[in-house]
């Protein structure tokens, strides 16, 4: 390498150095295609909301931003500031969860469009999912689709979280966005397929043994 090039590189790792940051990218899990395991979280007290609708049920002290009715498109809302340790504590002492979205689309209407959802703390936007993605629901009471996974765990628990959300095209009835402990995860249920071939197989495995110890 030439004393030229080495002055570049040097330079150019300065450059780098000096960068903020990548914003933590959150993922977006959509339901499966089958209706019946779509339904896995529910806004309830242990999952209380952040942005939602009047019905949000949240623990007495822990507030959220009401959406507005017809909102403008695109609709940007802030929800009310809480600190790491309010939000950890709530969970129960875990440092890490999912963002729960519970839409409800009228019917033959546009899907909604959710265009970003950030999570700022301590001032510095620390996670982001970045759209846009449709989302096509008439409401069941539960999450359509989770945003995973926000770690407060490098965080002082006096640090200010805030959360937004940027969303288009809101024609039915307002949205819940909600927490979700990363380790209420539900148990996943074998499909009646799988739990066939499951009995099938300890069928055989019971007559291999039985024919096993005759031989002996």
């Amino acid at each position: 390498m030439n004393g030229r090039s080495g002055v570049l590189g040097l330079a150019i790792a300065v450059v780098v150095s000096l960068l903020p940051a990548g914003v933590g990218a959150v993922p977006i899990a959509l339901p499966p295609p089958d209706t019946s395991q779509s339904s896995v979280f529910q806004q309830t007290q242990n999952n209380p909301c952040v942005i939602g609708n009047p019905s949000c049920n949240n623990p007495a002290g822990f507030a959220f931003t009401v959406l507005p009715v017809n909102p403008s498109s695109p609709q940007i809302t802030p929800s009310p500031t809480y600190t790491v340790g309010q939000i950890t504590t709530l969970l129960g002492g875990n440092t890490s969860f999912f963002i729960g979205i519970d839409i409800s689309q009228a019917q033959g209407q546009a899907a909604y469009t959710l265009n970003s959802f950030t999570v700022n703390v301590g001032g510095a936007d620390a996670f982001q999912f970045t759209g846009p993605i449709d989302l096509t629901s008439s409401g069941n009471g539960f999450s359509d689709a989770l945003l995973k996974t926000i770690d407060l765990s490098s965080f002082a628990g006096s640090a200010p979280v805030i959360f937004t959300v940027n969303f288009s095209n809101d024609n039915g009835a307002r949205e819940q966005f909600f927490l979700v402990s990363s380790d209420a995860l539900p148990t996943p249920v074998p499909e009646p397929a799988t739990l066939v071939l499951l009995g099938t197989t300890m069928a055989g495995l019971g007559f291999a043994r039985r024919r096993w110890r005759r031989t002996q």
